[in-house]
């Protein structure tokens, strides 16, 4: 079953529906603005529970999970801009273009997953009903990543969330 793209073959997407839906979340920069608005969150929640409760103090990991989650967005707005450049020229060739963004995506969610893992471990385990944003990932992974891709991205997640004795 070789292929001139060999493994690549076996991970990156093929159809024109996948390769168009990766491009338009890369230029309509949808993770990042959910991120924003998840930090913006995060950040609202915890003054007002200081205000509300003024003994009550989430751990500083709590803190720190949304300082990272916006470091780590301002990462991928810079990757996005690059990524976006080669779109643009016209000399790349698109099929190469897809496998970086196939790359970039899959990054995104590793990452997405550890954070969301670490504030879910701080704010109440697998009770927390934020544990739902597992499932949004799992569905996105499935909707434009090969099927091996979504396999890897719900073996993670549920890798770093099931690990014994951390919850």
């Amino acid at each position: 079953m070789p292929t001139e793209r060999g493994l690549g073959e076996f991970f990156f997407p093929r159809g024109d529906f996948r390769s168009k839906a990766l491009l338009a979340l890369i230029r309509h920069q949808w993770f990042i603005h959910m991120r924003w608005i998840f930090v913006i969150v995060i950040l609202a929640l915890l003054l007002l529970e200081r205000g509300l409760n003024g003994e009550f103090v989430r751990p500083r990991a709590v803190w720190l999970c949304m300082v990272m989650l916006a470091a780590v967005n301002m990462i991928w707005v810079s990757i996005r801009r690059g990524l976006l450049r080669e779109v643009a020229a016209a000399d790349v060739e698109l099929s190469r273009v897809i496998d970086r963004v196939t790359w970039f995506v899959n990054a995104q969610m590793v990452v997405d997953l550890v954070i969301l893992t670490t504030i879910l471990r701080y704010t109440g385990g697998l009770e927390n009903p934020m544990v739902i944003f597992y499932l949004f990932h799992m569905l996105i992974a499935a909707m434009l990543l090969r099927p091996v891709n979504a396999l890897l991205q719900g073996a993670w997640g549920a890798g770093i969330v099931l690990r014994p004795g951390d919850w």
